[in-house]
């Protein structure tokens, strides 16, 4: 028990690490860790290297938002949030922005735990339904959220131009998956809003420590968990695809409990992941190709080990998560905004470079020119989500 105990400490301290470093992502953790699976289990008991795995994935799904946050540097599960976040900053709100996320991966795990029955009995056949419809389903969305647009011209032109982008850049077929992403998505909703922040000149105003914030937005909670059951129904949606969709349909609206919504997501995703591959088989997140590759067959009493395992690593990761925001957002009001960004900029272009070379950068910089022409053309930014829907739909129809 307190092998288990160290085990999930320490990765909850891997896990704010690679939560706020650019382009260091737990999947990353997990893909080192699978080679050296053999020698570490002479070492180490296969109950406390998942119970470390799973606690790296759930601290890093609550810390990668003060990334988001604060530094506007997101990965594809918490880009969405950056536009939002960056508004409650302005507003001197940045820590009650990450503990609207904190909160929603609070709930979504109570709001996983209720709903555990129903998804072990219908989700493995609700997937082999849905998948069919998905093309279709996406096609409808993108049709309906350019049309209730103000300026329909222009979000069609910036629907047109992130397809075109997003086909592009997922058929670079040499290079893996998180690495197209992390330069694409930094640019999109990390760079861009980073070059116009430079030149309007904008400072970080006065950050408020206190959270007066007393909501518990259980509706947006709710939806946020219901965002990760449809990724994992359809393999091919992504959780920035399922929130846009959810956004819509239920209205969405404001800052705070779209925050909530999408820290919802990003937590209950884990589980449900693990749930997926004991029902259907389908590795679909890095922390459950580590189990796979360690359990062919997941086992009930293993799935509910796991499960265990990531609510101790929730309620760990969210106080730290908490405990490292105020931290950082204390220090942060020091630093001259201007330079900051620089900074910020400089270590996106190394991190990329590092990961995929001068394509990455190539990629980087298209993708930060149109995130900067959907800002400047006042539509929804998260019509760049296209990036992904459109290459999605392409690949069912060609």
């Amino acid at each position: 028990m307190i092998e288990i105990l160290i085990s999930i400490a320490l990765g909850v301290l891997v896990g704010i690490f690679t939560g706020l470093l650019p382009g260091l992502h737990p999947n990353n953790v997990s893909a080192i860790l699978i080679p050296l699976l053999p020698f570490m289990l002479t070492r180490f008991s296969v109950t406390s290297l998942l119970s470390f795995v799973v606690s790296l994935f759930v601290t890093h799904s609550f810390t990668s938002f003060i990334a988001s946050v604060i530094f506007g540097v997101p990965e594809e599960a918490t880009a969405l949030s950056v536009l939002p976040a960056h508004r409650m900053v302005l507003d001197g709100k940045a820590c009650e922005a990450v503990y609207l996320t904190v909160l929603g991966g609070l709930l979504s795990i109570v709001f996983v735990l209720i709903l555990l029955p129903a998804l072990l009995l219908v989700l493995e056949p609700l997937y082999e339904r849905a998948i069919k419809f998905l093309p279709m389903f996406l096609t409808i969305f993108l049709v309906y959220f350019i049309f209730i647009q103000k300026d329909r011209v222009k979000a069609a032109i910036i629907v047109t131009l992130s397809g075109i982008l997003g086909y592009l850049v997922l058929n670079l077929y040499f290079l893996k998956s998180y690495e197209k992403l992390t330069a694409m998505f930094s640019g999109l909703f990390g760079a861009s809003f980073i070059v116009i922040s430079l030149f309007k000149k904008s400072r970080i105003p006065e950050q408020d420590i206190k959270i007066e914030e007393k909501g518990l937005y259980i509706k947006e909670s709710f939806l946020g968990t219901i965002g990760a059951i449809l990724a994992s129904i359809f393999p091919s949606l992504s959780p920035s695809q399922s929130i846009t969709i959810l956004q819509n349909l239920f209205k969405v609206n404001g800052v705070k409990e779209f925050l909530v919504m999408i820290g919802a997501l990003t937590t209950a995703d884990i589980v449900i992941s693990l749930v997926s591959l004991y029902s259907f088989g389908n590795p679909r997140t890095g922390l459950a190709a580590f189990v796979e590759y360690i359990f062919s067959n997941l086992r009930f009493e293993t799935l509910m080990f796991l499960i265990g395992v990531t609510l101790v690593s929730t309620s760990l990761a969210s106080v730290a998560t908490m405990y490292v925001a105020r931290h950082i957002i204390e220090k942060i009001q020091k630093v001259n905004y201007f330079y900051f960004n620089i900074l910020i900029l400089f270590i996106l272009v190394a991190v990329i470079y590092y990961l995929s070379g001068l394509v990455g950068i190539l990629i980087f910089i298209t993708s930060t020119c149109l995130g900067i022409i959907a800002i400047l053309s006042e539509v929804n930014v998260s019509l760049l989500v296209a990036v992904l829907m459109v290459p999605l739909i392409v690949s069912f129809v060609v």
